[in-house]
Parts: C-alpha cells; structure tokens; sequence
C-alpha cells in the first residue's frame, strides 16, 4: 500500500549527510525486493518512493536527536550551576582540553541485577523479538547476540537496560529543567473543611471570668474619679488587674479571646447602664414636681443626656405620658467594636449623668 502523497524536502534537508548515516549505509547493500525496517515501518528496496521515505525519516530522526541533545545540555549546565556552591568571579579562560579518565567502576551483575527493572526491560520491542528467534540465529542490538549461546540473552538485558535507564534519568532531568507543573485544583471532596477548636469548659469559664474583670477595668479607666466616686462602684485594684491581665495572656485561647472580652465588656457596661436608669427615674419625679411648682430656673429643666432624651418642653399633661412612653435606648444594640468603643459611650453618658446630678443639688438647695 503506498504510503501519503510527499511534498516538496523541508529546508534543512540535506541529502549527503544522510547518506552518510549508518541506516542509509545497510539500505545501499541490500540487494532489489529486500526489507529493512526503520522506524517502525518496511522500506523495500527499488520500490516506488522507499528510498526517499527512508532518507526523510533519517533526516526527522536527526533533527530530533539534535534537538534532545540541545535540551539535554541546557539541562546539565543548569544542574551544574545549581550544585555549584562557590561563585566564580575571575576572567574566563579558553576552555583547556579535557583529560580522559577512567570510569569510576564497572557495576556488577549482582548490582545491575537489583537496580534492573526487569518487567519493563522484557516488555520491549527488542527483548521480545529476542524471544521470537530460534536457536543458532542472530539478532544485533549495538553488537550481535546469538540466540542459544551462553551469557547472551543476560548480556542483551543488560544493554536493553542501560539505554532505559539512561532515557529514565534524562526526562527526569528535563522535567526538573522545566520546573513544577501547575497544580491542578483538589476535588470538592478533598478540600479540608474548618473545625472549630474543642475548648475545655473549665479553661472556658475562667478565660471568661478573667475577660469581664479586664472589661472592668477597661471601662473604670476610662470613667471619670468623680463618676465613680458618685456610681459607688470600687474600681478594682492594680494588683488583681495586673494578675487578671497575666492570666489572660496564659489562657492559649487568641482566636475565642477577643469575643470574651467583648461579651465581658457587654457584661460591665450594663450595670452602668442599669444605674443610669434608675437615677433618671428619681429624676423624672424631680422633673414633675418642678413642672407643678413655680420654675426657679429654666435652664435646670432642661437636661441633655446621650442614654435618655428629655424633652424640654414638659408640662403636667406631658409628665405622664413621658413617663408611660419612657424608652431608654441601649447604646449597646447596635454594637459593632471593640471594648473601648463600650467604654467611650459610657463615659459620654456618665459625664451628662454627673451634670445632672449637680444641677439636682443646685435645686434643692434653693
């Protein structure tokens, strides 16, 4: 069956040096209407275009090599430059010629024996027309092996062998020329799923614990001596703080820490928030008998306070209904920070509490 329609010779064709090819040499001595097989397909002598098919298959066979070899070079240089240690910094010289030296030793069969991978060396083309022979014929792989004679079926092994290996040790150093392929993205399922940390409930009340007394202080610090002084609420001491603040630190928990302290800090600014409810209710009642009495000064009816909003306008129909429709708005609700946002909104109000408190004072004095 003849083979596809050739075109014109590629540019690099160059038909004397493939006629000086080994290959070509054994096609030149066979005789009309004999094979030869290259590449993997027949060439028969004087027919139709085998000749020219053959010396193009050469040509492909060598660009390839020289192509291999290039990549090999780069791939040597490359790993030399890589173990090399020690920069070189001096003027190049011309290259001196190498001396020859003899190899380093011979491996022996015991030795090639335990590296040899023996179903892949059985497995190839050669080894098994090797098998296919009769006893007394011939069969040439780089030298000639006689089938039958001792020593050679093994002799043949070891050759088919030391190509392999040669060809297995080359495109591992081409592929670490060329580096680390893409990672191709895991199956869903073999993606790690986040587990929450198991969090002994013990190490849990005290981390606890120890964040609302840190919240305390966070918040006490910021409060004003003389707010604390009239909300009657002992500050805590340094000591206990301090040891608090340790004993937070040693707690190991850094990812749950921070909702304690907050949870904490929550926890605090109730109570203070708690007071100043109640000290504006004895004050709505202050308010309302001011507003049946005659008004002494109008400025002290008039209170502005960030947790509770007065109107200024308060008569007696209107007392009631302030009172009935009282609402303190917790500024804690919307609450989206850290501790010191807690404490800073404390202070705001505490300080307009302390206001008025005095102007209480003022009024009953008159």
């Amino acid at each position: 069956m003849p083979g596809p329609k050739m075109g014109p010779r590629p540019a690099d064709f160059d038909e004397d040096l493939v006629r000086q090819a080994p290959t070509f040499q054994r096609w030149a001595a066979l005789s009309p209407g004999e094979k030869l097989r290259y590449a993997c397909r027949d060439f028969v002598k004087g027919h139709g275009d085998d000749e020219e098919r053959l010396m193009r298959r050469i040509m492909i066979a060598r660009r390839n090599n020289l192509r291999d070899h290039a990549i090999l070079k780069k791939a040597r240089k490359q790993k030399t430059i890589k173990n090399s240690s020690e920069e070189d910094d001096s003027v190049e010289e011309p290259p001196s010629k190498k001396k020859r030296s003899a190899t380093s030793y011979a491996l022996t069969d015991e030795e090639v024996m335990r590296e040899m991978d023996v179903e892949a060396v059985e497995a190839t083309r050669s080894f098994q027309t090797w098998l296919s022979l009769e006893d007394g014929q011939t069969f040439t792989y780089n030298q000639t092996y006689k089938k039958g004679a001792e020593g050679h079926e093994w002799l043949l092994k070891k050759n088919i062998w030391r190509r392999m290996r040669y060809r297995r040790e080359n495109k591992k150093m081409v592929a670490q020329m060329k580096g680390p392929k893409d990672e191709l993205p895991l199956p869903l399922d073999m993606k790690v799923e986040s587990v929450s940390e198991e969090v002994d409930p013990t190490s849990y009340s005290s981390a606890t614990a120890t964040a609302a007394s840190v919240a305390t202080h966070i918040v006490d610090h910021t409060l004003s001596p003389s707010l604390l002084a009239a909300t009657d609420v002992p500050p805590p001491s340094l000591d206990i703080v301090n040891a608090d603040v340790g004993a937070l630190s040693d707690s190991g928990h850094d990812n749950s820490m921070h909702l304690d302290v907050v949870e904490a800090a929550v926890a605090a600014s109730e109570s203070y928030v708690k007071q100043a409810r109640e000290s504006d209710t004895v004050d709505l009642a202050v308010v309302a008998q001011a507003a049946l009495d005659p008004p002494v000064e109008p400025t002290h009816l008039s209170v502005h306070n960030p947790i509770m909003a007065l109107t200024a306008n308060v008569d007696a129909d209107a007392i009631g209904a302030t009172i009935g429709d009282h609402h303190t708005p917790n500024p804690l609700v919307s609450f989206d920070g850290d501790a010191l946002d807690v404490a800073a909104k404390l202070a705001a109000a505490a300080s307009a509490s302390a206001k008025h408190d005095d102007a209480d004072d003022e009024y009953a004095a008159v």
